[in-house]
């Protein structure tokens, strides 16, 4: 239960493994202890529900247990690598105050549940010649409002399939010699950027590329851009639309725009050739891992709590990740989106990474859960590595992850030397 107001809330439940890094072997005892305070104070009784499932997914015990004013606790342990989730929640006038903890048994054996479709590529190459089959019909609008002496901002927009735009921002250097290196970045889920993020990249000397995942201009003013973003979920949230045909869900649209958006970074005469870099979080996490799959001119990826990943993962009991496309009671239903998501699985683009790669995940995330993150990152063969929190959920701050991307991003775009994992 969150506070309104932001503010820490009335009742805190802490949940934590008895291990701070919370990996176990699969076999092992995993045990989560469990407090309640009040303002900081324990309290003393009543009792709180708690839940072991398997992240997220199957049931394995559920019990009541009294609290004494000591930490209570539960274990357990898991087989086969996975996750093991303990949601407990408190009760009090009404109020419902819930914790979660989270232990990792061999994750790095994690198997996803994706599988590679024989015309997977066929599929991408098909859509991305229909792409190039139109003209780029580039559109760049200089914003002098978000332009000074070490850069200038453009609002972006070229042509996509099915008479649709690409929209975003691009921001290039001032007042240095090209050649330049390249940094793009996809928002996470919601309405899409509204105005240039990438700017201070272009001011440390990088071209700077902000792409939307949607067709309307995102140059507009926010209330009007909150008005195309309401318009366009009426129909239900747009990560569904379209399902479940591969050529009309929604996803296809944005990213062979977005594909397409760094083809034309990659032949401007003022990118170096050499870096191109595609960072983001949660849907702009996923973003990076399909683009570092699917666009030969990406030479690395950052990806936070990535979502688009184990569409399928209640084939294995678990949970999927965001945005949760594969549902609907009908067996027919399920088998259609089934066959579907893997076209849009960032496993399946993961698998083809030969950049490197890094990746965070948080063990109580249930917007992009562990074992999804995990499908992922194992199935990577390039240089990777990976900033895992026990204690965190689905939020832009994980373990080290961004230290380390302050580090990292600007080895990576040949700014300062690099530090490992490099491509060398």
């Amino acid at each position: 239960g969150h506070a309104a107001s932001g503010a820490e809330p009335e009742v805190v439940v802490a949940v934590r493994s008895d291990r701070p890094e919370a990996l176990y072997k699969c076999g092992e005892q995993a045990t989560f202890r469990i407090s309640v305070a009040e303002k900081g104070e324990p309290i003393a009784a009543g009792e709180v529900s708690v839940s072991l499932t398997l992240d997220g997914g199957r049931p394995i015990e559920n019990k009541t247990l009294p609290l004494t004013g000591a930490p209570v606790t539960i274990s357990g342990t898991l087989t086969d690598p996975g996750f093991l989730r303990c949601t407990v929640s408190y009760r009090k006038d009404g109020t419902r105050y819930v914790g979660y903890g989270g232990a990792g048994f061999d994750p790095e054996r994690i198997e996803p549940t994706a599988v590679m479709p024989d015309d997977f590529d066929a599929f991408w190459k098909a859509g991305r010649a229909k792409l190039a089959a139109l003209p780029l019909d580039l559109e760049l609008t200089p914003l002098p409002k978000y332009s000074d002496d070490s850069q200038q901002s453009f609002k972006f927009s070229i042509a996509n399939i099915d008479n649709t735009r690409c929209h975003g921002f691009l921001s290039v250097p001032k007042n240095r010699k090209p050649p330049f290196p390249a940094y793009v970045t996809v928002p996470g889920a919601g309405p899409g950027p509204s105005s240039p993020g990438a700017r201070s990249w272009a001011a440390k000397g990088a071209l700077g590329l902000v792409v939307s995942v949607h067709a309307y201009d995102c140059g507009q003013p926010v209330a009007k851009i909150k008005e195309c973003y309401a318009k366009l979920n009426e129909r239900g949230i747009y990560s569904h639309h379209g399902a479940p045909d591969r050529e009309k869900y929604y996803f296809r649209r944005a990213y062979l725009g977005i594909d397409r958006a760094i083809t034309y970074l990659a032949s401007r005469p003022d990118f170096d050739g050499k870096h191109l870099v595609v960072s983001g979080s949660s849907q702009g996490g996923g973003s990076a891992l399909i683009l570092a799959g699917l666009n030969p001119h990406v030479t690395a990826a950052a990806a936070n709590v990535p979502a688009l990943c184990d569409h399928a993962g209640h084939l294995a009991e678990r949970s999927p990740g965001w945005p949760g496309i594969v549902r609907g009671d009908a067996k027919e239903v399920k088998a259609e989106l089934l066959k579907m998501s893997a076209y849009f699985d960032a496993v399946n683009f993961a698998r083809k990474i030969d950049c490197p790669t890094i990746i965070s995940v948080g063990f109580i995330d249930r917007t992009c859960c562990p074992s999804s993150v995990y499908s992922a990152y194992n199935v990577i063969t390039a240089p990777k590595r990976l900033f895992t929190d026990p204690l965190t959920g689905h939020t832009w701050n994980v373990g080290q992850f961004r230290p380390f991307l302050e580090t990292w991003l600007p080895g990576q775009l040949g700014l300062t030397d690099p530090v490992p994992p490099t491509g060398e």
